[in-house]
């Protein structure tokens, strides 16, 4: 079988849903070698995702970077590679194309939005991409069922052309050494304990987080910090919302952090809060893996992936926040018993399942 697969966003596998595609393409293309598979990129590529001897990489301009070139690397340099090299199946993480010949076409979506590289000039493009992919592909593989349960009710989609693949923790994630995280608390947090925040999704989220931590401060009298992984387009009202809070010498916006040394705070986390941004989950498996409990929101895909290995939180009430924080802070027992929780429930979604799954999906072609 030759299965061609656009890999145009693994320029950057530091990318959160990059390193899952990355990651699982790399076990199947090891697991299959009887298969060919052709990896076609729109722009040079890292020898790295060359990753066996079953691998074809193809460079195939014109980089699609604006809509008109988007059309012209999906309507017409794809079609022309799926026929020269007689392709089985047509794997896309975004858009999919119209090849001449007719071939079944799988749509990888970790988020509603398929498309996974920004496209310059029509702001609506993207949408319109994501909402066609979805209609015209034969098979759906999406990353959780809360992710199936609104393509479905979105695009009138039937389920049966729907699977699941979750997505895995990065294979570098491992718990931080007594020493080490020492180390990390000191460059980072000043020696002291930290929560770990990802960054809100606007700059209400983070307000309600930051009414959170002051109630937490204002009780527990403690030196612990909040670490905020941030980037240089933080919007406005989030930094006028850090520059009038009174304890913002305990926070600490730590923008466009390298992924290596966010994998460090992570693991050296007293715990990591996640209250919103209902689509991205990873970053749940990322914290159990590194044994650091999980306080999230009750919403969208979290309550699927943390099972009762989070302390859920109302991310809409800032006093519901600031008491699971207190709670895992006063009560070390209950912080170990989500630890472990974690390492059970993280578990479930390894690269062997993802893998496996994948290929399963492949196989109804």
């Amino acid at each position: 079988m030759v299965i061609a697969v656009n890999t145009r966003s693994l320029f950057d596998i530091q990318y959160g849903e990059n390193i899952f595609f990355y990651q699982v393409f790399k076990r199947i293309t090891s697991l299959y070698p009887q298969h060919t598979f052709i990896f076609i990129f729109d722009r040079p590529y890292n020898n790295s995702l060359i990753f066996s001897k079953n691998t074809i990489p193809l460079v195939i301009g014109p980089k699609a970077t604006n809509s008109l070139q988007w059309r012209i690397w999906h309507n017409i340099k794809i079609p022309g590679i799926l026929k020269k090299y007689n392709a089985d199946l047509f794997i896309s993480p975004e858009g999919l194309t119209r090849p001449g010949k007719k071939i079944p076409q799988y749509l990888i979506s970790c988020t509603i939005n398929s498309s996974k590289q920004p496209i310059e000039g029509k702001p609506n493009f993207q949408k319109s991409i994501a909402a066609s992919s979805y209609k015209k592909s034969d098979r759906i593989i999406c990353t959780s069922h809360y992710l199936e349960n609104i393509i479905t009710a979105k695009y009138k989609i039937d389920t049966e052309k729907i699977d699941v693949v979750y997505e895995v923790a990065g294979p570098d994630y491992v718990p931080a050494l007594i020493e080490d995280r020492e180390k990390i608390k000191d460059e980072y947090a000043g020696g002291n304990e930290y929560f770990l925040l990802y960054p809100p999704d606007s700059g209400k989220d983070f307000l309600i987080m930051l009414k959170a931590f002051s109630v937490f401060k204002k009780r527990q009298k403690s030196t612990m910090k909040l670490l905020v992984i941030g980037h240089a387009g933080m919007d406005q009202e989030m930094n006028e919302s850090l520059r009038l809070f009174k304890y913002r010498q305990d926070i600490h916006i730590l923008n466009d952090l390298p992924g290596a040394e966010q994998i460090k705070v992570m693991a050296a986390a007293y715990a990591f809060i996640q209250p919103a941004n209902s689509e991205n989950y990873v970053s749940l498996l990322h914290a159990m893996h590194c044994n650091v409990p999980v306080i999230a929101g009750n919403t969208g895909a979290l309550p699927e992936i943390g099972g009762a290995a989070v302390l859920y939180i109302n991310t809409a009430d800032h006093t519901d926040i600031a008491e699971k924080m207190m709670l895992i802070f006063k009560d070390e027992k209950l912080r170990q018993d989500y630890i472990t929780k974690g390492n059970e429930q993280v578990q479930k979604f390894t690269l062997e399942i993802a893998a496996s799954t994948l290929w399963e999906s492949i196989l109804k072609r």
